[in-house]
């Protein structure tokens, strides 16, 4: 978040795209600068909703375009932006190459990309039970894909589409395991205490350097610019 508010703030965007980006995030750029609009996407109607309840609570929602949609189905008239966003989502889209040629695409000459995904020293796909969101199909088990993390050989693979970021910030654990004991009892303590996250995330990560030497998982926050037409090949 850190990153890329520091980053959105310097762009200071005319038009963003955000990508089912957590939704606070664009929210509080619409508000902090009453020249910036927006299109939200998301393709779960229950959740879209409720960031639209929030937007008409901040009094944003007249400079906000909310689509009930996939990535994929974007419209023609959602391009040209100075800012895409996609804030830990692309690690749950099965194609999330494809998905990420259709944001860059819609990236205008000279526009950036915030993105961030899970990283770890090997690449690891997960897969649950539990289908928050009904929209992917099941396997023959009743398991639906959930997310991947992304090593440094996968990260080349989305540099291949975007080239290579021009900022990032490594976030990840101190010790390993701290990230899957933490979703445990978010999903087993009735009472997990939420309002302590930001106080226990400082304690249990840190800044790091290298995909390839982090001793658990963390997360990766990337920057990436659009060549104008004049820097194109």
């Amino acid at each position: 978040m850190d990153f890329f508010w520091r980053r959105a703030q310097a762009l200071q965007p005319a038009r963003v795209l955000d990508v089912s980006s957590p939704r606070l995030f664009t929210l509080l750029l619409l508000r902090s600068d009453q020249w910036v609009r927006a299109d939200l996407l998301n393709p779960d109607e229950k959740d879209l909703a409720r960031t639209s309840s929030l937007a008409q609570a901040l009094q944003v929602d007249a400079r906000c375009r909310f689509l009930e949609l996939r990535i994929d189905a974007l419209p023609v008239d959602a391009s040209k932006y100075s800012l895409v966003v996609c804030m830990s989502v692309l690690e749950h889209i099965v194609e999330d190459i494809e998905a990420l040629r259709i944001m860059w695409g819609r990236v205008e000459p000279g526009g950036r990309l915030l993105l961030s995904v899970p990283c770890s020293h090997n690449a690891v796909d997960e897969f649950t039970n539990v289908d928050e969101y009904g929209l992917l199909e099941h396997d023959h088990e009743g398991f639906v894909f959930w997310q991947r993390y992304y090593d440094e050989a996968r990260l080349q693979a989305l540099f291949a589409v975007t080239g290579e970021p021009v900022s990032r910030a490594i976030y990840a654990e101190r010790n390993p395991g701290a990230y899957d004991a933490d979703v445990y009892a978010k999903r087993t303590n009735s009472h997990y205490p939420r309002w302590r996250e930001p106080y226990s995330t400082a304690k249990t990560y840190a800044y790091r350097d290298n995909v390839a030497n982090l001793p658990g998982m963390g997360v990766v926050a990337m920057e990436f610019t659009k060549p104008t037409v004049t820097e194109e090949p």
